[in-house]
């Protein structure tokens, strides 16, 4: 976890941490920032929710040779252990996703439409009359009772994901890429993933993605906030929350040209050097996150810290302070921002949302296709 600062690891181990798990600060106090929730940027991945939407990946390389034209909707399907432990992060099975397509679309992939059909469509109206009928039963007994309809809106749309997650599909049309971390993690592994790959529920999903982003995401201030904010599970694994972690955490408010490409360079070093040593030494990202929880040299700890030096001078941050009490902080100002009377000052104080700064030029130059791809 913590392998940017062996000395402070150990001296952390001689002090009393708080209920936040942090050193100094305690971060409960944060707020939701408005500028982190509109637009969209961060999303779970898909739910499948039946089998039968899914292949292996004989079977789905077989039917795609068969019928190159279903590659619209067969996709490789990603988990979170996947990336992480499986060398090349390579999904094993391709799932069927209808999401954006009708019931009419949907059938003219003759074959594949006949296995949801003869697979999913039995269960799916099972489930669902029975849930019609518990609810008629409840309703019968109380007229104001809740009642569940979730199988029942299955069945609706039979043909499709349980959780297709439209609105991230629609995001991610706009990218060749995005950025993503397993749900649970004892690490702090984000990486590129292509958009021909559909992540599992298993993933979450940050669509940007350009390296200045990235950097932010993967640099230690992100990761701290995420100790400190997420929910912490048993063996130091921790829950990227969306609405604790994500909604809450402050980007650089106005960092400069030289700073934004600074922490891009850094971020595009990291990541390309990461991505050789990967595939030099046929190592999972498990694999190498776990050598530089060790003590000694490591050259991607070296430019870990080189890019969390970049960061810390696009946020501006005194470096013999607390990370989390300058985050914490920042917090309570973007938020006093937002919440700021337009006709106070004349106009609002701007405020900056996730993402490539709107001011800052040059965004093309750190976005390369260097990403997971499937090797069908």
């Amino acid at each position: 976890m913590y392998y940017y600062d062996d000395k402070e690891l150990k001296s952390a181990k001689q002090v009393t941490i708080n209920s936040s798990l942090s050193l100094e600060t305690d971060v409960t106090s944060a707020k939701v920032l408005e500028c982190n929730k509109k637009p969209k940027r961060v999303f779970q991945g898909q739910t499948h929710g039946h089998e039968g939407f899914l292949l292996n990946r004989n079977l789905g390389l077989k039917t795609l040779k068969k019928y190159p034209d279903y590659a619209e909707v067969l996709k490789p399907f990603l988990i979170g252990d996947e990336l992480v432990a499986a060398v090349g992060a390579q999904p094993s099975r391709l799932v069927i996703d209808f999401t954006l397509l009708d019931v009419m679309k949907a059938a003219t992939y003759k074959e594949l439409f006949q296995r949801i059909e003869m697979m999913v469509l039995p269960d799916r109206k099972e489930k669902g009359e029975k849930q019609e009928e518990e609810n008629k039963e409840a309703l019968k007994k109380n007229p104001k009772a809740k009642v569940n309809k979730h199988h029942i809106n299955f069945l609706n749309k039979w043909w499709k994901l349980s959780y297709g997650r439209e609105d991230m599909l629609e995001e991610l049309k706009k990218l060749k890429r995005f950025i993503s971390i397993p749900e649970y993690s004892k690490r702090q592994i984000f990486e590129f993933i292509s958009t021909e790959i559909n992540p599992n529920a298993k993933l979450m999903v940050f669509t940007l993605d350009d390296y200045y982003s990235f950097g932010i995401i993967q640099s230690r201030f992100h990761w701290d906030w995420l100790v400190n904010k997420g929910a912490t599970l048993a063996h130091d694994t921790y829950s990227y929350t969306t609405n604790t972690v994500w909604d809450t955490f402050p980007w650089p408010q106005m960092p400069t040209q030289k700073q934004v490409e600074k922490v891009a360079e850094a971020a595009m070093k990291l990541h390309h050097q990461r991505t050789k040593t990967l595939k030099e030494h046929n190592m999972t990202l498990r694999d190498l996150y776990r050598l530089l929880e060790q003590p000694g040299k490591n050259p991607i700890k070296d430019l870990h810290a080189v890019l969390d030096k970049a960061v810390m001078e696009a946020y501006g941050f005194d470096e013999k302070k607390d990370v989390l009490s300058q985050l914490l902080e920042l917090n309570l100002s973007v938020v006093a921002k937002e919440d700021q009377p337009a006709e106070q000052a004349g106009k609002k104080e701007s405020v900056q949302s996730p993402g490539w700064p709107e001011h800052i030029k040059g965004k093309e130059k750190f976005i390369t296709d260097d990403c997971v791809k499937f090797e069908g």
